[in-house]
């Protein structure tokens, strides 16, 4: 029982002397160089709503990812490039090439994404067809459908040609009730 005390008490100066800790200016005990290690941190502008994922990326592969709310930060890295991938739905994905120096910390300025924009679609260019109709057909696409009449959930009365003019567009909806 004495030896284990002797023995524990041994391992514990070993570990005191050495150092167990691990911090970014150790020394590297069997090649003797330092082995600091660097830090990216940046800030960015909260979008309400969206999340904005943050991907850390060193050649082409993500290797830590986070969400940024306000700022992010990613320690303990070695020296090399590195890439700074911002992804938030609706909005333009942001990249920033990052160098880290042994030791170094590079902050960045604050980010602020771009909202993306949406293609205009164009109206479609149909070919004039028939406005006449044979009882009981459909119509198909282009076609004016017949003016009608109809209650709402009130019994109030309305036409077709109410709604339409010029630049209004008009979405019919029928709903299944009863049985």
């Amino acid at each position: 029982m004495r030896y284990s005390y002797i023995f524990f008490g041994i391992i514990i100066g070993l570990f005191a002397i050495l150092g167990c800790s691990n911090t970014d200016n150790s020394l590297d005990i069997v090649t003797g160089t330092e082995t600091s290690l660097g830090t990216i941190q940046g800030d960015v502008y909260l979008i309400d709503g969206v999340p904005i994922q943050v991907n850390l990326l060193k050649d082409n592969e993500v290797i830590h990812q986070t969400v940024a709310e306000g700022s992010f930060e990613f320690t303990n890295l070695t020296a090399g490039n590195y890439t700074i991938r911002l992804i938030a739905d609706g909005y333009d994905d942001y990249e920033v090439n990052v160098e880290i120096s042994i030791g170094g910390t590079v902050s960045l300025e604050k980010i602020s994404l771009t909202k993306q924009t949406l293609p205009v679609v164009e109206d479609l260019d149909l070919p004039p067809q028939s406005t006449e109709l044979p009882p009981g057909e459909g119509l198909t696409i282009g076609v004016k459908a017949p003016d009608f009449e109809l209650p709402n959930g009130d019994g109030d009365l309305y036409t077709l040609s109410d709604y339409i003019g010029e630049e209004k567009r008009v979405v019919l909806v029928f709903y299944r009730t009863g049985g």
